[in-house]
């Protein structure tokens, strides 16, 4: 009877030191919220009522800009110049009859010798303008940030099953001080031709050589 005791007394303390180990074991497991739980850069996790939740923050910055352009007109020069002198000359010779003053049946031949000239002058006047050109450029940052909220089943450490998975992405925009810049002054040339024609008509009546008077 002794050794019977013996036996179920420490089968009974074999019993209570499994049933410690479980409840310590049980007790070590995180059954509030967590924080500081091992995670990585830009994510939290944390652990509640039986549920892991992780956030994740990512974010893509970009830059660009705003450019203006302004242009500034100086003063201007204008030079003109005759740059083609083109001279034409058209002679047309008619033949009539001059008769005399006091004596009516006296006549003789006569030439009639007219000049056409034509002159045509072509004239450039070249305009010079200053231009200087100011460029504003205002910088812009652009952050698009999306925060990822993954909750599952089970602690961090395990690999419960998902309940749900939700994004939000959020974009904001930055203004930069403008900066101006002045690009050195440019140099415009235009050009604007002009032609004029002048027309000169002279004419003169001469008689036909010998210049004779025929009387009949």
């Amino acid at each position: 009877m002794r050794k019977i005791y013996y036996s179920v007394f420490i089968v009974t303390v074999l019993v209570l030191s499994m049933m410690l180990t479980t409840v310590t074991a049980f007790a070590a497991e995180p059954q509030g919220k967590g924080k500081g739980l091992q995670t990585a850069p830009g994510q939290d996790e944390s652990f509640d009522r039986g549920l892991t939740t992780t956030v994740t923050t990512s974010q893509v910055v970009t830059h660009d800009g705003i450019v203006t352009t302004e242009e500034t007109v100086g003063p201007s020069s204008v030079e003109t110049a005759v740059v083609a002198t083109d001279v034409s000359t058209d002679v047309v010779v008619t033949y009539g009859i001059e008769y005399h003053n006091t004596h009516a049946t006296w006549w003789r031949d006569t030439m009639t010798t007219t000049t056409t000239t034509t002159t045509t002058t072509t004239t450039e006047a070249t305009t010079t303008t200053e231009i200087t050109t100011t460029t504003t450029t205002i910088p812009v940052t652009i952050t698009e940030t999306t925060v990822t909220t993954d909750i599952r089943h089970g602690s961090p450490q395990g690999n419960g099953a998902a309940v749900s998975s939700e994004s939000v992405t959020t974009t904001s925009v930055e203004y930069g001080e403008p900066i101006v810049t002045t690009g050195l002054p440019s140099i415009e040339t235009s050009v604007d031709t002009d032609v004029e024609t002048a027309v000169s008509v002279t004419s003169e009546t001469k008689p036909v050589p010998p210049g004779d008077w025929n009387k009949s």
